[in-house]
């Protein structure tokens, strides 16, 4: 049975996470199998959180490899949306290590320009 043929109500019950009678729904009693769960993975503090962060790295691509593959020229705009975050918000957040952030993305926003025109 494909993903395509589930019914209505298996998609709300996933949704809600619960039967129609407030039973708590449980994957295995489903009549299909909608989603597959993602295999557990533990949190362990990131060796370096700046370049690359454990919960950017958990598959075989890294986050942003993905952004930048699926964006092209226009990751520029994710660059600059991430660099704008980290830089308004180090102050309440993270200290040093958002403005350290702030400056990978700045980085990576100047190499994707000079890319561009050639250098």
């Amino acid at each position: 049975m494909s993903i395509d043929d589930a019914k209505p109500e298996e998609w709300d019950a996933i949704r809600k996470g619960r039967y129609h009678d407030n039973r708590p729904y449980d994957m295995k009693d489903a009549t299909c199998t909608l989603v597959k769960p993602m295999p557990e993975v533990p949190y362990a503090p990131s060796p370096d959180p700046v370049n690359h962060p454990q919960h950017y790295t958990v598959g075989p691509t890294e986050v942003i490899d993905i952004i930048r593959q699926q964006q092209g020229s226009a990751v520029e705009f994710h660059y600059e949306a991430a660099l704008l975050k980290y830089v308004l918000r180090w102050r309440y957040k993270n200290g040093v290590e958002d403005l350290e952030k702030a400056r990978v993305y700045l980085d990576w926003l100047i190499e994707q320009k000079k890319s561009e025109q050639g250098g």
